[in-house]
């Protein structure tokens, strides 16, 4: 519900179908149906109008496009940790398509949903399982999960069935982070028990801005397993979009920092001296950091990031990264600014410039165009004259695709040194 997502809330959503629906036909409802979506889901389900009626018409009359529109920046972390596998597993009890989205819109080919168990075993998506316990609008808005008269009969009683043989063991010994689940929809925390309850997790993280004995009375039986022993248990008091995005900013810079303490023995190797500190990746934006990631794995803007951890091969480039701080430049938001230039830097260890810059023809950079983007560790098949790589003055004329000039971090440094100001003189003594 964070902007600029606009999902309804329970009682809003309510009111809307039930005013919709008494406008179309005439019928006057319960007041209780304007106050309740589970006892108007239960109104219609009773009459045998569930599908026919209630989704096949008074939800889309209410309107759909909150539910698959605008997605926000906790939606877009969900997508990068289910892509990068900083997530073993998301289940969800929303039946928009906010996650999807956001991970498709960070390069997600396309993002898959499971709402069978054999859905989630099977890994024939290329990130990890995303479970939609009540179904899907993408998927069939006829099987969606509205109301506890439904868990009767299929496919969720099935469904159900085979979540609550399958989740506890796959959920054993994990930690567990629920965001904004404690809902107003009786029946959604039912689902939810019956489906984690046998898990015995090590820590469990809830995100909700809610006080204890509100959150205790929506749903005692999460409530006590939360509290089990040795269970650790923290309750994160904020909204769940904040959090997301809170967790993924941190993960990110922890990405870079892992990054730069193992390049700093090659560092000290090589200018004879640990670094005097490092590149300092707090602060920023999500999505910035997001670029950073990205760059340093070498992920292409219509790619997404799938490597959750640096490795080896990106020791050079740490020891780039500490080279420029070390020089002065300073970082803005996507990119260092250093002697007046944009800098971006791209893992290119083992690959020709011309093939990195092909897979980057079309920029991803957060700010803009970027005047400099260093390759680090590719090799110069067809190297630029150093006349022009050289001209302080034109820098951006030697644009070979994408964004900026692509150089190779040797080549960099020859152009930094053009660039960087004649050192000062010591004055004379005086006489």
């Amino acid at each position: 519900m964070a902007p600029p997502s606009q999902v309804p809330s329970a009682v809003a959503l309510a009111q809307g179908c039930a005013t919709a629906y008494e406008q179309q036909s005439g019928e006057v409802l319960h007041p209780d149906c304007h106050r309740s979506i589970e006892l108007l889901a239960d109104h219609f389900a009773q009459r045998g109008q569930l599908e026919g009626i209630f989704l096949g018409r008074v939800i889309r009359a209410a309107g759909l496009a909150p539910f698959v529109r605008g997605p926000n920046l906790g939606h877009e972390a969900l997508g990068d940790f289910l892509a990068c596998g900083a997530i073993e597993l998301n289940i969800s009890t929303n039946v928009d398509v906010l996650t999807e989205m956001a991970a498709e819109s960070i390069g997600e080919p396309l993002s898959g949903v499971a709402v069978t168990r054999a859905e989630a075993v099977t890994g024939t998506q290329p990130h990890r399982p995303h479970v939609k316990l009540h179904g899907c609008f993408r998927r069939s808005i006829p099987e969606t999960l509205w109301c506890l008269e439904q868990l009767s009969r299929l496919p969720f009683d099935q469904r159900i069935h085979d979540f609550t043989q399958w989740l506890p063991n796959a959920l054993l010994g994990r930690d567990l982070v629920f965001v904004g689940f404690w809902s107003d929809w009786a029946y959604l925390n039912q689902v939810l028990e019956a489906v984690v309850g046998q898990a015995m997790p090590n820590l469990v993280v809830l995100v909700n801005p809610s006080n204890h004995l509100d959150l205790r009375a929506k749903a005692a039986g999460l409530w006590d397993l939360a509290h089990r022993e040795p269970t650790e248990f923290v309750h994160a008091q904020q909204s769940g979009a904040d959090f997301l995005d809170e967790l993924r900013r941190g993960f990110s810079v922890r990405f870079m920092k892992r990054m730069l303490n193992s390049s700093t023995p090659f560092f000290q190797a090589e200018f004879g001296h640990v670094p005097r500190s490092f590149p300092a990746f707090e602060g920023l934006t999500g999505p910035s950091l997001y670029q950073w990631r990205r760059d340093s794995t070498c992920t292409p803007p219509e790619l997404v990031v799938r490597q959750k951890e640096p490795d080896s091969s990106m020791h050079r480039l740490g020891v780039m990264h500490l080279e420029l701080h070390e020089a002065g430049a300073r970082i803005e938001e996507d990119a260092y600014l250093h002697l007046g230039k944009r800098v971006r830097l791209v893992q290119g260890a083992g690959r020709y410039l011309s093939d990195v810059q092909n897979d980057f023809t079309h920029t991803s950079a957060v700010n803009g165009a970027d005047d400099i983007v260093i390759c680090v560790g590719a090799q110069d098949t067809s190297p630029l004259p150093l006349d022009i790589i050289r001209d302080p003055g034109n820098v951006n004329v030697a644009n070979r695709g994408g964004s900026g000039v692509w150089l190779t971090d040797d080549a960099a440094r020859d152009l930094f040194a053009t660039l960087a100001p004649d050192p000062v003189p010591p004055a004379e003594p005086a006489v």
